[in-house]
């Protein structure tokens, strides 16, 4: 159908979507796959598993800007989707 972004046959047409220069055409879209396995995890801290794995994803995605080329000049919003800001 038209207007649609999303083949579900053709995986990699989301990613060409992406890298499409949708963002501008000097914005470079990386896409990381993070597999975490909660019952290997040994690094509890008081029970907070939830706290270790959003520090070790928030982690790996300021690794990745940096890698994509992110300096201190340049503006970033990282956020929870449920904590998103509004006007």
């Amino acid at each position: 159908g038209g207007g649609s972004y999303s083949d579900d046959n053709d995986p990699s047409f989301n990613l060409q979507v992406l890298q499409s220069g949708i963002f501008g055409p000097q914005t470079k879209v990386t896409v990381d796959l993070y597999i975490d396995n909660p019952k290997e995890r040994t690094d509890k801290v008081n029970g907070f598993e939830y706290m270790i794995q959003e520090n070790m994803q928030r982690d790996l995605v300021l690794k990745r800007w940096k890698m994509n080329g992110m300096t201190e000049d340049d503006i970033a919003i990282f956020s929870n989707v449920d904590e998103f800001f509004s006007r």
